[in-house]
């Protein structure tokens, strides 16, 4: 059938010729976008994991810190 210059004929036999790689394409993106989301998820959780263990050494230096302090008293009030 020939609809004034497109031939739907010619186009029908392009889509099946072609149809397994639209196929394998939208596979590929589908399969694509589910690993980038466990990806992310993962870096996610390990941003997470690595502020609360920033926050851990932060709260060690804070302790230290107050100690070094009463440390510098005690050596500046020559130890007593």
């Amino acid at each position: 059938m020939i609809i004034g210059t497109i031939d739907l004929n010619s186009i029908g036999q392009m889509l099946v010729d072609n149809g397994i790689f639209a196929v394998l394409f939208g596979w590929l993106f589908f399969d694509t976008r589910k690993e980038s989301k466990n990806r992310e998820e993962r870096l996610l959780d390990h941003i997470e994991r690595q502020g609360q263990a920033l926050d851990k050494v932060t709260d060690t230096i804070e302790r230290m810190d107050v100690r070094l302090s009463h440390i510098e008293q005690k050596v500046d009030r020559g130890g007593k």
